[in-house]
């Protein structure tokens, strides 16, 4: 099968844990990534992603305008909320080591490191790729049904975010399928 540094990123962005939050959402914007690897010379010491960036945003500067609001990001530094629960992995193991290592975690990617060095990235979507490449022509044979979730949990429109919120992590998934009275 296909080795992690098969299907990684070698070429990643990375930023010192220095850079301010709006620099950092620049640059993942600009780059079009939701990963961003914080390294202090050498050392890899956390990751921010996309979702830590939103957290960052106080609820306090809703009484801010946005001028007020784009200082403010200017001046905070993103190890204030980067992560040092980092899952790393050599390039060495196969797909299917890799995939059990990620879904370990709380985040959508794997920080490769060779010699406690950084050098690549994987995201669970160039997992995906890998095991459809791996399959090859078998999976372009297999239904759909054969990998969904018969019974998902679902949101109706009217549910409050919270509720919403709380439900997903209790189930620790990413998406909720929201569905009307009809069930669509």
């Amino acid at each position: 099968g296909m080795d992690i540094r098969d299907l990684m990123t070698s070429s990643v962005i990375t930023a010192p844990p220095t850079m301010s939050l709006a620099l950092a959402q620049r640059l993942m914007h600009d780059h079009r990534i939701r990963h961003l690897p914080v390294v202090q010379g050498p050392q890899l010491v956390g990751l921010v992603t996309d979702r830590d960036l939103r957290r960052a945003f106080p609820s306090s500067m809703t009484t801010l305008t946005p001028a007020e609001v784009t200082y403010k990001m200017g001046t905070i530094a993103i190890a204030t909320c980067m992560t040092h629960e980092v899952i790393t992995v050599p390039p060495e193991p196969d797909i299917v080591q890799a995939t059990r290592r990620l879904l370990e975690g709380p985040y959508g990617c794997l920080l490769v490191l060779s010699s406690g060095q950084l050098v690549g990235l994987v995201t669970a979507i160039d997992l995906l790729r890998g095991f459809l490449m791996d399959l090859g022509g078998v999976a372009a044979h297999l239904p759909v049904r054969t990998y969904m979730h018969f019974a998902p949990l679902t949101g109706h429109k009217d549910d409050l975010v919270r509720q919403a919120q709380q439900r997903m992590y209790r189930a620790t998934i990413r998406h909720l399928p929201i569905v009307t009275e009809r069930g669509t």
